[in-house]
């Protein structure tokens, strides 16, 4: 029976951790910068991860995560990149960070960014901890690279589709240039032929 409750409580915990992974999507323009502050509690740990929406050469940004608890240190910044992940320890005492998304590169279009943050146990912890808690801690690490990769897969379909209906797009605007000069010819060549039947017949 204790072992049920258990294995219960484990179901549980790895739900609600499941649950406090957010994926956010902030759509940066040009010279933009977005930011926003997270609290880490002690003994846990948060895990920033961050994508372009579509992956071109243009499309790049900053990302810089910075320690507001401890006098504006800086934590990590990633330069000119598509996607990053980082992971901040709350040792004893609380963090509170600042992470910045700038999408500095860009002076005309602006760019999409799903970022999502994870709170999870920090793994110095990880060793005081019940072996059945453990084993939950193990399965959410696993659930989140599932999740990445869900999150990877799910990008790279976006970035397919807008191609597709791009080049669907220039195809359909092609075809009408084809169509439109096709009746401006075909009105031409009339218009000439008329012209030339009118000439022949007044002489």
């Amino acid at each position: 029976m204790y072992h049920n409750r258990k294995v219960l409580t484990a179901i549980v915990a790895v739900l609600l951790l499941l649950a406090s992974s957010n994926a956010i999507m902030v759509n940066l323009a040009a010279r933009e910068t977005f930011e926003f502050i997270e609290d880490i509690h002690p003994g846990s740990a948060l895990v920033f991860t961050y994508q372009v929406s579509k992956k071109e050469a243009g499309n790049v940004i900053d990302a810089v995560i910075t320690d507001i608890s401890s006098g504006e240190r800086l934590l990590h910044q990633f330069v000119k990149t598509h996607q990053g992940t980082y992971t901040v320890l709350a040792e004893t005492l609380k963090r509170r960070v600042r992470i910045e998304l700038k999408n500095t590169y860009s002076v005309v279009s602006g760019v999409s960014v799903e970022f999502r943050l994870r709170n999870t146990q920090n793994d110095n912890s990880i060793k005081a901890l019940d072996p059945l808690e453990t084993e939950v801690s193990k399965i959410v690490e696993v659930a989140a690279e599932l999740e990445k990769t869900q999150v990877e897969l799910r990008t790279e379909q976006r970035d397919h589709r807008a191609t597709v209906e791009d080049a669907n797009e220039r195809v359909l605007y092609w075809s009408i240039f084809q169509v439109a000069m096709l009746i401006a010819v075909s009105s031409f060549q009339l218009w000439f032929l008329k012209r030339f039947l009118e000439r022949k017949s007044f002489v």
